[in-house]
């Protein structure tokens, strides 16, 4: 699914409770038994419980309409496809982002790590793209 925000540091912001909240979900036994999620703990802090949600963000000027049946508006267009492709090539539990929310954030956030992927070649896009994976500061072993 896809969520729109006024700012990318509100988008990495809403994308780190998530996670955290993901730690914290009652799952049931059936999802825990799969071995992807299987909890599991690095001394007293929880690092993995259930769904390993995998999140790409990119920032940026977007095409939008108000979709008819849904009355709801409808977002598309190359910041669009490039968020989605960035989502690939984050690693379940992490947060891609693009260079534009890098920049956007700017440094020092405590709340998180940010670490450089390097450029990284996405699928409809030319060239690389300098992509950072952030992982919340409260479970920085992921």
């Amino acid at each position: 699914f896809m969520v729109a925000f006024d700012s990318p540091l509100d988008a990495v912001l809403f994308s780190i409770k998530t996670q955290e909240d993901l730690l914290n979900v009652d799952w049931p036994q059936e999802i825990l038994s799969v071995p992807s999620c299987t909890p599991q703990k690095q001394g007293s802090v929880q690092v993995w419980n259930g769904f390993r949600v995998r999140m790409g963000i990119n920032y940026g000027a977007v095409d939008a309409e108000q979709n008819p049946v849904t009355g709801r508006t409808d977002y598309f267009g190359n910041v669009v496809n490039t968020a989605a492709r960035i989502e690939t090539t984050a690693v379940g539990g992490s947060i891609g982002i693009s260079e534009s929310v890098q920049e956007a954030m700017g440094t020092g956030d405590r709340r998180m790590i940010v670490v450089s992927q390097g450029h990284q070649v996405l699928k409809g896009v030319s060239g690389t793209v300098p992509l950072w994976m952030v992982v919340p500061s409260s479970i920085p072993m992921r």
